[in-house]
């Protein structure tokens, strides 16, 4: 699967996310605060686990965990890269 031909982003309607923003978010508010959370975008788009992460972490990385969070949405990126790479 080549990331850059193959994931093609779905653009819901007046821009507004195809599945509901959460009624609660557990363990603190960093997602809550963002005008569309994560999890919306992550659904909408239909991404995997690895693509998903990375938008979670650099999502959040300034309210909650900083230069942490930027180093785990940095190796999910070289996950990617390398499962990509062994595809050949």
């Amino acid at each position: 699967m080549n990331i850059t031909d193959e994931h093609k982003y779905h653009t819901p309607t007046y821009g507004e996310p195809s599945t509901p923003k959460p009624p609660n978010q557990i363990g603190g508010d960093h997602y809550s605060k963002l005008g569309i959370e994560p999890i919306q975008f992550i659904e909408t788009n239909e991404m995997g686990y690895h693509e998903g992460n990375v938008v979670k972490y650099v999502s959040r990385w300034r309210s909650k965990n900083g230069m942490e969070d930027l180093k785990k949405a940095q190796w999910y990126i070289n996950r990617l890269i390398e499962l990509e790479e062994q595809k050949g």
